[in-house]
């Protein structure tokens, strides 16, 4: 029964090695997400395949999903030490900001590289969503978009396309002058 593993932990401290009771692996994922609940899990002491069995996935997912997840988790530290976080805490984490603020600062202020790295990690899918949700219709951005539209999401389309649709932003402000 994989939801009844107590997991072996090292002090890091003092590399005393010890048993202690883990939540069960259940109540890791009714409190995150899919992903985050198996890096949780993985780091709790639970094993690859223990997560595998539970989810019904193949090992080799679960091990590639850590693997995403670190990937992303390196690139959120990496833009975090370039700066682009500057108006969070030092000590912010991924899982803090959450995807979707990352990847909406990432559109904004990150590298061309940084970009095309996070397509490696997200895809293309979610962060088309993410840009038509946050970036697309924020006319302050209105150069960006019309690069992020051509190079990235391989559309055909002028500046004029970004004219549309009133940004969150717009009627908030809209609402505060009335």
């Amino acid at each position: 029964m994989p939801g009844k593993v107590k997991p072996i932990t090292v002090n890091k401290q003092n590399g005393a090695v010890s048993g202690r009771k883990a939540m069960p692996l259940a109540d890791h994922f009714l409190q995150n997400s899919r992903n985050q609940a198996i890096m949780i899990a993985a780091h709790a002491g639970y094993r690859r395949a223990e997560i595998a069995a539970y989810l019904s996935l193949t090992h080799a997912t679960i091990s590639r999903i850590i693997q995403i997840e670190k990937e992303k988790t390196a690139l959120f530290e990496k833009l975090k030490n370039k700066g682009l976080f500057w108006s969070y805490d030092k000590l912010v984490t991924l899982n803090d900001v959450g995807d979707k603020i990352f990847i909406e600062h990432l559109f904004k202020y990150a590298d061309f590289d940084d970009i095309v790295e996070a397509f490696k990690l997200y895809g293309s899918r979610k962060l088309y969503k993410e840009w038509v949700s946050e970036l697309k219709n924020d006319l302050r951005f209105k150069k960006l978009n019309l690069f992020l539209a051509r190079v990235f999401f391989g559309m055909d389309v002028e500046a004029d396309y970004f004219q549309g649709g009133a940004s969150d932003r717009e009627k908030k402000l809209r609402l505060l002058a009335s």
